[in-house]
């Protein structure tokens, strides 16, 4: 039943795809990181896996921010409770509003790595960026690089837009959830 609905879903929207989470576990394998932080900051909601997945591998403190993205209402319908209508509005040219709202890190003159699971146009990664602009080096990986914004490191990048398995829209959520006990969204 979920092929079937997956076929349908991909010939109306062919520029998305659902990622499972095999498929995270393999991009965060993909990864090759040649940077050796101090600290590793991930960007919540997205970031919280691979940032756990990859400080586990590097052996570093983990830490979190949490950036909010504020979308207007476009003719009178919150688009953040639709988010297919939000990424296609996104690749028109719509901007989000973003404001960070949570950090207790201490990055002075420590080296940083920011993990997301993807980036397009590079606004939230640039804000958290700007925000820790007391660390001595700052480096970048996601997993789906898919917009005009680079990263230091990435797994895959791709014209395709990817839903994460922890994304609710997504068939794979309560596979992932069930999964992966520690996941607090």
């Amino acid at each position: 039943m979920i092929n079937l609905l997956l076929r349908i879903f991909y010939k109306i929207y062919p520029k998305y795809r659902f990622i499972t989470p095999k498929e995270i576990d393999k991009l965060l394998d993909k990864l090759k990181i040649d940077f050796d932080p101090d600290i590793i900051i991930g960007v919540l909601n997205g970031g919280y896996y691979p940032a756990k997945k990859i400080a586990k591998k590097m052996n570093k403190r983990l830490e979190f921010l949490k950036v909010k993205h504020y979308s207007t209402k476009i003719f009178g319908i919150e688009i953040e409770y639709f988010p297919i209508i939000k990424r296609i509005l996104y690749f028109c040219g719509f901007k989000e509003k973003t404001k960070l709202i949570k950090n207790n890190s201490n990055v002075k003159g420590k080296n940083i790595l920011i993990v997301d699971d993807e980036s397009g146009n590079g606004d939230t990664i640039n804000l958290v960026k700007d925000f820790l602009k007391d660390a001595k080096r700052i480096k970048t990986v996601v997993l789906v690089s898919y917009g005009p914004y680079n990263p230091d490191y990435y797994a895959i990048r791709s014209k395709k837009l990817f839903i994460m398995p922890w994304v609710e829209i997504s068939p794979y959520h309560k596979l992932f959830k069930s999964k992966i006990k520690f996941l607090n969204f």
